[in-house]
């Protein structure tokens, strides 16, 4: 079964966001993503989606689940 992440994001100004809050019942997934994305200033949102698709690809690998990432982010609107 793949993992579901689902992060938390607060527009800062019109076109940047932080990530708050990054939740996981995979404690390690959590606490590798909360390495890599906490107190990142992400300047646009396409920036954003590349990044969270190539970070889930990783912890696929890091942790060999099969299943792959689910990802729900909240707290912004855009595609």
């Amino acid at each position: 079964m793949g993992f579901m992440v689902a992060i938390k994001l607060t527009m800062i100004h019109q076109c940047a966001l932080t990530v708050d809050t990054i939740n996981c019942r995979c404690d390690n997934a959590r606490r590798s993503m909360a390495r890599r994305l906490s107190k990142v200033v992400i300047p646009h949102h396409l920036t954003l989606v590349k990044l969270l698709v190539k970070y889930c690809d990783q912890l696929k690998k890091d942790f060999k689940n099969p299943g792959g990432v689910q990802l729900r982010a909240e707290g912004w609107s855009g595609a």
